[in-house]
């Protein structure tokens, strides 16, 4: 895959479409994260951009790369994506790459000891976040200290990522475990 040309990264940071996407490459720009985890995969092409993003920050670093999403299980009505497809644009990168099938809310019980650590994990879902709520026990074994969380609803048309530190998300954590503890 070719290098990311200086013309193509400052017109993602400030004029691509949609604008939550410009938000996403921005925090990549600042962040500089080594490892990604991306939960939901809103488009390959997307993920392209933050990969390359990614390496163009950090320079010698290989990038890790780790997505969660339904793909061939997709509903009829969303865009299909075939994991195969996926893997084979992905690895053009050079990045570290491991794709596994699965939905937010389900799939983090599984595979929140498999993943390991992420400088940044990006959530992209179509369930509501009270119905994800026990999800976010989960979440900090796949995050690290200094990392972000970025989240965005599909549900909600227009609404951009919320920005979560690792301590809000431990927080989030907390509550949903001490809600279990209640509810026994």
């Amino acid at each position: 895959m070719k290098k990311m040309t200086t013309f193509r990264y400052w017109m993602l940071r400030w004029f691509s479409k949609p604008s939550w996407d410009r938000s996403l490459y921005q925090v990549i720009t600042l962040e500089k994260p080594k490892s990604i985890l991306e939960i939901g995969i809103a488009s390959v092409e997307r993920t392209l951009n933050m990969m390359q993003i990614a390496q163009r920050v950090t320079p010698g670093t290989e990038i890790k790369y780790c997505g969660i999403d339904l793909f061939d299980a997709r509903s009829p009505g969303g865009k299909p994506l075939k994991l195969k497809d996926a893997h084979c644009q992905l690895q053009k990168t050079k990045a570290k790459v491991r794709l596994m099938p699965g939905e937010f809310h389900d799939c983090l019980p599984r595979y929140a000891n498999q993943v390991g650590k992420h400088d940044l994990v990006i959530i992209t879902t179509t369930q509501e976040a009270a119905n994800c709520a026990s999800a976010w026990y989960f979440v900090p074994r796949m995050l690290e200290s200094s990392g972000l969380v970025l989240m965005r609803d599909l549900s909600r048309k227009e609404q951009p990522y919320k920005i979560l530190s690792a301590e809000k998300v431990d927080r989030l954590a907390a509550e949903q475990e001490l809600g279990q503890r209640n509810a026994a």
